[in-house]
């Protein structure tokens, strides 16, 4: 499955390979590596060696490239930018980096 059939199906027309996202139920930052055939996204979480199975619409938080939240899924209720309380600001170093990679 690809990532834009996720996207349609899932109706999560702002997923890319490589995004940054925030999983609430296991407190990690990760990127988007690619879509499975369950229809959930591949995410490698950061100080981890492989990608990882996840709902895209369960506990995560997207981020755009400069680090600004896109959209927050939490106990399946959707919230956006003005409700996105509880989703981490992106850590000073890992925005930076963010800025660095878009150039």
């Amino acid at each position: 499955m690809t990532l834009e059939i996720v996207r349609k199906q899932r109706g999560i027309p702002f997923i890319k390979r490589g995004m940054m996202v925030y999983n609430h139920y296991n407190g990690k930052f990760g990127r988007i590596t690619s879509a499975n055939s369950s229809g959930n996204l591949n995410i490698k979480f950061d100080n981890e060696n492989y990608s990882v199975n996840c709902h895209p619409l369960w506990e995560m938080t997207y981020y755009s490239s400069d680090g600004t939240i896109i959209k927050t899924f939490r106990d399946s209720v959707q919230q956006s930018l003005s409700g996105s309380q509880g989703s981490p600001k992106l850590p000073s170093a890992t925005s930076d980096k963010l800025k660095r990679c878009t150039k």
